[in-house]
C-alpha cells in the first residue's frame, strides 16, 4: 500500500486507487498512516489535520473501506517525520 494524497493498493494482479469512492461510498482524503491489524486488514489514519479526522478499516482482499471512528485533530504543524500515537 502506498499512502499519500493519492493512495494505491497494489496486488500482483491490479493497482487500485483508494481515493476513488468504493461501493460503500467511503474513500480516503489525505491518508497519513496505516497499521496492519490482521492478514487482510489495515487501519488507516486519514487527515489528522482536518476538521473531521477519521480512522478507517481497509480490507485488502475485498478492497472495502469502512470508517470505524473519529480521531482528535492534530494541533501541531505538519512534518514529514512526525509520528502520531493512535
Amino acid at each position: 500500500m502506498l499512502l499519500g494524497h493519492t493512495s494505491y493498493l497494489w496486488t500482483p494482479s491490479e493497482l487500485s486507487n483508494l481515493n476513488e469512492s468504493n461501493s460503500t461510498g467511503e474513500m480516503f482524503q489525505w491518508p497519513f498512516d496505516a497499521r496492519q491489524v490482521d492478514d487482510f486488514e489495515v487501519e488507516v489514519l486519514d487527515d489528522p489535520w482536518s476538521d473531521n479526522p477519521s480512522v478507517y478499516n481497509l480490507n485488502v482482499k475485498s478492497k472495502s473501506i469502512k470508517r470505524i471512528g473519529d480521531f482528535k485533530n492534530v494541533e501541531i504543524p505538519y512534518d514529514d517525520n512526525l509520528k502520531i500515537e493512535w
